[in-house]
């Protein structure tokens, strides 16, 4: 709660024997709009990506998180503990075929503390993987894709009075494409409605490489739709 300044306490104590007006002084300065409190600071884009910090760490996330695939829409989910790292990729190998992949990958072991250039003489560098694959339509993954490269291709930096806090969960998104240059961009620490579906959506994916077959065709089909609606919602905001 605001405390009140010094003058103001000086004002309501000359009101003192008017009782009822005094109140009325102190609802009126507690709730003037001059005096509202900024709301919580909300971004709709990813921020971009510093690819030259921890290039180790990325090298190895590279690596050992993510398969190889000329098209792929990525995510890496870096934990704000030693937990390991997750990522999931939705690629088409052949661009012939009207199924592609889905990869979901999860680190037993923190990567970062493995191969951070702050943490040189780590005892280990064998990291073993959960990982889960699946086929997704084409259809699917080619919304998914361009979903991603809606929201990696509009990427703005903080404003200059925003400082995020330390030590909190990265979402890093990525896309590949072919003859062209990666694009990357993180997920805000607190993102509005784009951004939050975003995520949303990628948590889907790792659900539905987790899931039965037989449950999968119905998850496709959810996340296509909601893949849909983000394209639609990046175009009417614009850059």
């Amino acid at each position: 709660m605001r405390q009140p300044r010094f003058n103001e306490m000086r004002v309501c104590l000359s009101f003192a024997r008017i009782g009822v007006q005094a109140l009325v002084f102190l609802w009126i300065t507690d709730h003037s709009p001059a005096r509202a409190e900024a709301g919580p600071f909300v971004q709709d884009y990813l921020v971009p990506v510093n690819l030259n910090a921890e290039k180790k760490h990325r090298m190895a996330v590279e690596k050992k998180m993510f398969p190889e695939a000329i098209d792929a829409a990525r995510v890496l989910w870096e934990p704000s503990s030693l937990k390991g790292e997750s990522a999931v990729s939705v690629y088409c190998q052949n661009g012939s075929r009207e199924i592609c992949h889905v990869t979901y990958t999860h680190a037993k072991k923190n990567i970062w503390g493995l191969f951070s250039e702050t943490n040189p003489r780590s005892a280990s560098k064998v990291v073993d993987l959960k990982r889960a694959d699946a086929e997704i339509p084409k259809s699917t993954a080619l919304a998914v894709q361009e979903a991603w490269k809606r929201m990696v291709s509009r990427t703005h930096v903080y404003p200059a009075d925003v400082e995020p806090p330390l030590h909190s969960e990265i979402i890093e998104y990525s896309l590949l494409q072919a003859n062209a240059t990666p694009l990357y961009g993180e997920a805000p620490f607190r993102g509005g409605k784009l951004v939050s579906a975003l995520n949303k959506l990628a948590q889907k994916l790792v659900r539905y490489c987790e899931s039965a077959a037989g449950r999968r065709p119905m998850l496709a089909k959810q996340i296509e739709s909601d893949a849909n609606s983000i394209i639609a919602d990046a175009e009417k905001v614009g850059r």
